[in-house]
């Protein structure tokens, strides 16, 4: 049973030789700290996580469709062998300290409907669980309620989880919320514009959720349901 935790690492600017990518390494630089914690945890999680770094963010999401064909659709786990029941995926910015949990992004808002949103139900109980052990603000809980492609962000966005979600894995984004990244795609994306306190809080509060997840012994709902596939019929 496998657990994937994922990231993009890429940038990109409008002056292709300044890219510093400061504040959009935010994301990177939390899985690996994850991935460190894990490592140097005194007994391993219940399930098994994939740790996985994306390219081609800025691609049209080259990194994750194709990480898509070859892990999701590959023999091991169309045979069962291997079985991947989520992705979580951390979209990070330094802008504010609160996450949101999204599954619908730009890229494929039209492939998602109410069967969709119905595979998340169990998702959102687990995640109303986590509130009495999170600080109050910590997440904003409506995102996987969505049916569109809007969660607190002002403009459209894009997601590392999104192929994943539209081959019926349970695939979300934690999004930081209320999020403007008015330096991304800038030469101006420096480490003095990143406010480390705010990655912190969302490190914080991704990993109780993640946490959660990697160590349940059983997740209530079947295989068949989640499993990557190349056609549904609804």
């Amino acid at each position: 049973n496998v657990i994937i935790v994922s990231t993009h690492y890429d940038d990109w600017s409008a002056v292709p030789r300044k890219a510093p990518g400061a504040d959009e390494s935010s994301g990177i630089a939390s899985l690996l700290e994850l991935a460190r914690y894990y490592t140097e945890a005194p007994a391993p999680p219940y399930n098994t996580i994939w740790f996985v770094a994306f390219s081609g963010h800025w691609q049209g999401l080259a990194g994750p469709r194709e990480f898509v064909e070859k892990f999701l659709f590959s023999p091991e786990v169309q045979q069962d062998s291997v079985k991947v029941w989520m992705q979580i995926n951390l979209d990070f910015s330094s802008d504010n300290h609160q996450i949101t949990p999204l599954y619908v992004g730009r890229f494929y808002a039209s492939g998602i409907n109410e069967e969709t949103q119905a595979r998340y139900l169990w998702v959102r109980e687990i995640l109303k669980g986590l509130r009495s052990r999170l600080p109050e603000d910590a997440i904003f809980w409506e995102g996987l309620r969505q049916l569109n492609w809007w969660g607190t962000e002002f403009e459209p966005y894009i997601l590392d989880s999104e192929p994943a979600a539209l081959s019926g894995t349970v695939s979300f984004s934690l999004m930081t919320s209320y999020a403007r990244r008015l330096r991304w795609g800038t030469p101006f994306d420096t480490i003095e514009g990143v406010d480390v306190e705010n990655i912190v809080g969302q490190l914080g509060s991704s990993l109780a959720i993640i946490d959660e997840f990697v160590n349940m012994e059983s997740f209530g709902i079947n295989w068949r349901d989640v499993k990557p596939t190349r056609l549904r019929l609804y």
